[in-house]
């Protein structure tokens, strides 16, 4: 109703512009007739006294033809203005008007949620750059190809000669298998035909091989590594800006990164001395003395439900979990099968399980043995405990902490773990697919 009598607000007031305008230029019309013609008639009764007068010379009729054309000019152009001031008047509604009749506006605009970012961007780019070109030169012959915006000088090199070669000036391109020693360093891109071996203490700008990848331990990337096949890195790497391969990621303690990807990435060690092996054997002993047939239970889960709407009009209210003040912590053995919003902190008990999405405003915490069969998103912090499953991707502003034991995403299907100023990952835990920080990336 709104809608309908602004747009007969409009209506009228245009309306009322086009009657305005139109008995304006009626009443300049008639008084430029009027105008006209008494200067006509006086010109006339001017020129029949000029003519009887002086009828000899032909220089009157000259004169009179010439103000009578200059009369018609000024009539001309003060339509022309008349004209001219009409459309400037209703130039500035023509957009209104015409978005009354014909809508562009009225529907929202066009996401592609299918998108995503290419994380093997910079590996796909590099090897099309030197594929084009590395069949049309030989062995220790080199080309051109533009790198970040500059061109920079490839050599093709065979990998077994690589001990004996100044590499510190060209990026290379080396066909075979590569095992470096101990401490070498690579000042430019580097590309291996073949399974790439870096010893430890190594350091390296950039390397993509289309075999395995394996890292020593304490090396260094300055830019990105990336392999067609498996990554394996030891422990105490600087993984620079980016690290991806199309298969398996492992990964060792004590090591940095910016971004992962991998099919899956897994922090596989375990930090055990005779100490902690003796106390894991006992709590196995003790476990099979405790979990026999007769004294055996499982576990309870508490299911929270909600009531229907008679008319069906539910609303987010209706169907979420929704908390303005103090802390939520919902009990150990609870199963909820809706999404959660709470504005305050999130505290998940141990052996829960929750079949919707988590939005929190503040900090997330999951106790051990946690299910979430969706994302989880937070403006603070996201703190997982062991051996928690969460099927979606996790998204928070402040900094994401995994314990071992736990797995996000499942095979085939790429998830993502954002933390905007930091992720710690520690032993045993498995992501399938995209690891992203701005800040600090640590395996602990």
């Amino acid at each position: 109703m709104a809608k309908n009598s602004k747009i007969q607000k409009t209506r009228s007031i245009i309306l009322f512009t086009i009657f305005f305008c139109s008995v304006a230029c009626g009443l300049l019309a008639e008084a430029s007739d009027t105008l006209s013609s008494s200067i006509t008639s006086l010109d006339y009764l001017k020129t029949k006294e000029s003519v009887t007068e002086e009828i000899t010379e032909q220089n009157v009729v000259k004169k009179v033809l010439h103000n009578l054309d200059e009369k018609k000019d000024f009539n001309f152009l003060l339509i022309f203005i008349i004209i001219i001031f009409v459309i400037m008047l209703f130039l500035p509604f023509f957009p209104a008007i015409r978005e009354l009749y014909q809508k562009k506006d009225d529907k929202p605009l066009f996401v592609s949620m299918d998108y995503t970012k290419d994380p093997r961007f910079f590996d796909n780019s590099f090897r099309e750059k030197l594929v084009a070109n590395v069949d049309q030169v030989g062995i220790d012959r080199c080309f051109r190809i533009t790198i970040s915006g500059k061109e920079e000088l490839i050599e093709v090199v065979e990998a077994k000669n690589i001990d004996n070669f100044n590499f510190g000036k060209y990026a290379l391109y080396l066909d075979g298998d590569l095992h470096m020693k101990k401490g070498m360093n690579f000042s430019k891109e580097v590309y291996v035909n073949g399974t790439t071996e870096l010893q430890e203490n190594t350091k390296i700008r950039a390397l993509l091989s289309e075999k395995d990848l394996i890292l020593g331990k304490d090396c260094k990337v300055i830019r990105w590594i990336g392999s067609e096949e498996n990554i394996f890195v030891g422990s105490g790497c600087n993984l620079g800006v980016r690290c991806t391969c199309e298969k398996e990621l492992h990964i060792e303690e004590n090591c940095v990164f910016k971004s992962l990807y991998g099919h899956p990435i897994i922090t596989d060690y375990s930090v055990q001395n005779e100490e902690e092996l003796k106390e894991i054997d006992l709590d196995i002993e003790n476990s099979e003395e405790e979990t026999t047939e007769d004294n055996l239970e499982k576990p309870v889960y508490e299911t929270i439900t909600f009531r229907k709407l008679k008319d069906d009009k539910s609303t987010i209210s209706d169907n979420s979990l929704v908390m303005s003040r103090n802390e939520l912590s919902l009990p150990k053995n609870t199963e909820f099968s809706k999404d959660i919003i709470v504005k305050a902190n999130l505290i998940i008990g141990s052996g829960s399980q929750v079949k919707g999405t988590i939005k929190c405003y503040n900090d997330v915490t999951l106790k051990e043995n946690v299910e979430i069969d969706a994302d989880i998103i937070s403006d603070k912090n996201i703190i997982l405990g062991s051996n928690c499953r969460v099927w979606g991707n996790l998204f928070c502003q402040g900094e994401i902490t995994i314990a071992p034991g736990c797995e996000i995403g499942t095979e085939g299907i790429v998830k993502s773990v954002i933390g905007k100023k930091g992720i710690t990952l520690e032993g045993n835990v498995k992501i399938h697919g995209y690891v992203l920080t701005e800040g600090k990336g640590i395996t602990a």
